[in-house]
């Protein structure tokens, strides 16, 4: 770690000198409950959690280190965490409805329950909502080391045809009655993303967002997504 991170670390933990330790377990994490009054705890917890999970037993068995926390799949999960919680506290309630809901396909005749079972699940990562102009925008979160790729015949870079298709599949499967609009939203990568779509009569729009960017270049790059909305 940091020798001056550390150092930070240990002034801030002789605020909770009086807050007696816990042993953390995965059963812990899935046993917290969220209410009014600790909702506004979910996306440290979460980040916690993360953490957590990224943190393995030495050797000697009595210590923990960090086993790469950079792992593709725990830092994927906790950009979308992050996203979606960021709306669920900075979005005014009244005016937006946060969630992440798992869609159905539409499907044009009755199918048994075995032929449905062989579809994929549509789980969306994060959708907001007007209640105002009636507008859906449906966020599909990608966390990779590389945002567009080339093929064997073009060094031309290109958006990943399976996203693509992935956001398309919720967009054209909602059944939302007003608007609906798809994202896909990368970290940036060289340089920023702020391309606009429109397929099939529906609203495509891939954007990018600078992780180490300020705290408030962040705030104010999350908030423009949704005023699409």
């Amino acid at each position: 770690m940091d020798p001056e991170l550390k150092k930070k670390l240990q002034k801030q933990r002789m605020h909770f000198s009086s807050i007696q330790d816990i042993q953390l377990s995965h059963s812990l994490f899935n046993s917290h409950r969220y209410n009014r009054n600790n909702q506004h705890y979910r996306m440290l917890i979460n980040i916690s959690e993360l953490i957590y999970h990224g943190l393995i037993t030495n050797e000697k068995g009595n210590d923990t280190s960090f086993s790469n926390f950079i792992r593709d799949r725990q830092m994927a999960k906790l950009y979308e965490k992050f996203v979606l919680n960021f709306y669920r506290k900075h979005l005014n309630s009244q005016i937006y409805h946060v969630y992440s809901p798992k869609l159905q396909w539409n499907l044009n005749e009755e199918v048994s329950d075995g032929d449905l079972s062989l579809l994929p699940e549509m789980r969306t990562d994060i959708v907001v909502e007007n209640k105002v102009t009636e507008t859906q925008l449906i966020i599909d979160t990608k966390y990779y080391a590389e945002t567009l790729v080339t093929s064997n015949w073009t060094e031309t870079e290109k958006i990943r045809t399976g996203h693509l298709y992935q956001i398309l599949a919720y967009v054209n499967n909602s059944n939302y009655p007003g608007n609906t609009k798809g994202m896909l939203l990368y970290p940036s990568v060289n340089k920023e993303l702020n391309a606009n779509y429109s397929i099939g009569g529906k609203a495509i729009h891939i954007r990018t967002l600078n992780l180490d960017a300020e705290w408030h270049v962040i705030f104010e790059r999350l908030l423009s997504f949704v005023e699409m909305v």
